[in-house]
């Protein structure tokens, strides 16, 4: 499955994003490759990708934080985002976005 935003004047690059759990259900796919303009940052994609499918958004995003963190777990390129920049976390060309749903309750 491919998402792509189009930006007029910018160069896009692509990332692989592959969801696991309730969130590939979510998304009907297991992989999608994203197109985000040079220099995004994590949280851009994962804008585009909530914007793309809003299923994923439904599932990803807690209404009350307005947060993905909450819900799920971000690799990038097999580093958990919060361990590097968290949504600020810059993305590159074949960056690969792994997205762990984390299930939790009391």
């Amino acid at each position: 499955m491919n998402l792509y935003r189009l930006w007029r004047g910018f160069v896009a690059v692509q990332v692989d994003v592959r969801l696991l759990g309730g969130l590939r259900e979510a998304a009907g796919s297991p992989e999608i490759e994203l197109a985000v303009e040079e220099d995004s940052t994590l949280g851009d994609a994962v804008g585009v990708l909530v914007e793309g499918l809003p299923a994923i958004g439904d599932a990803l995003i807690d209404g009350v934080l307005g947060s993905y963190a909450p819900n799920a777990l971000i690799l990038v390129d097999g580093v958990e985002a919060s361990n590097l920049e968290g949504p600020m976390t810059p993305l590159k060309e074949g960056s690969v976005l792994v997205f762990i749903p984390v299930t939790h309750g009391g």
